[in-house]
């Protein structure tokens, strides 16, 4: 990954990537169906309400059509409702992504670089679009994930049903051609999230050791950056 997400398309792909996991996280639920969709979507939606927090180690798979061989990354994730998570990318960490309420921070550690996005700024109106996707993860209700998305498919294999989506949004449609949510049918579990890009190219996230609506510290959500840290506001140049 480069080092400068800059206001260009594969800068709000990247924040897609990190905030993607809010979109198929569910608590415990009772099992469905997915012969009928319907159904099978409401009880996931339900399911969102009772999220509180969830955290979760992944690897990372990313498929480049100039790649021979995918490149695998591994990695530890939180997230807190409404809006809060952070990805730490590498062991130990090579790229952190950290969003607050009002701002986004992407963190260099070998770099001594920061990177920060007030959720306020003028310009980027691509990357917030991007980063909108992460608010329907935990919508209010139907109408407001069916605004968002329009379903493609949703095939059961061996116990787990895949959704796949497509964004509504015609500015995240210019880079995000579908996103795949797999999920247990017996708990509606996320396993894995997967997008597709209209590039050709797809990235792709495997949990495990997922932990639902356990506490986590709030400092987690901190980016207590080092003094010896640079902080540059690309959406300023």
């Amino acid at each position: 990954m480069k080092p400068a997400l800059g206001r260009n398309v594969r800068g709000a792909e990247r924040f897609v990537v990190w905030g993607l996991v809010a979109l198929g996280l569910a608590a415990g639920a009772q099992g469905a169906g997915v012969a009928d969709a319907n159904a099978f979507l409401a009880a996931w939606l339900g399911a969102q309400g009772e999220l509180k927090t969830w955290s979760a180690d992944f690897t990372q798979t990313r498929t480049l059509k100039v790649l021979t061989e995918p490149l695998r990354t591994p990695g530890r994730l939180w997230f807190a409702a409404p809006d809060q998570f952070r990805w730490e990318l590498g062991q130990p960490p090579q790229t952190i992504a950290l969003r607050r309420t009002n701002e986004l921070f992407v963190i260099y550690p070998r770099l001594k670089r920061a990177e920060r996005y007030p959720m306020t700024a003028a310009g980027g109106e691509t990357w917030r679009d991007a980063l909108a996707l992460l608010d329907a993860g935990f919508p209010s209700g139907r109408a407001e994930f069916d605004a968002r998305f329009r379903v493609l498919s949703l095939v059961e294999t061996d116990g787990l049903a895949t959704v796949s989506l497509e964004p509504r949004s015609v500015s995240a449609r210019k880079f995000i051609k579908e996103i795949r949510l797999t999920l247990r049918t017996s708990d509606l579990a996320l396993t894995a999230n997967e997008l597709r890009f209209a590039d050709g190219s797809s990235l792709r996230n495997d949990f495990t050791n997922a932990l639902a609506n356990v506490a986590i510290p709030p400092e987690r959500f901190d980016p207590a950056l080092p003094a010896d840290i640079q902080v540059v506001e690309p959406l300023k140049r």
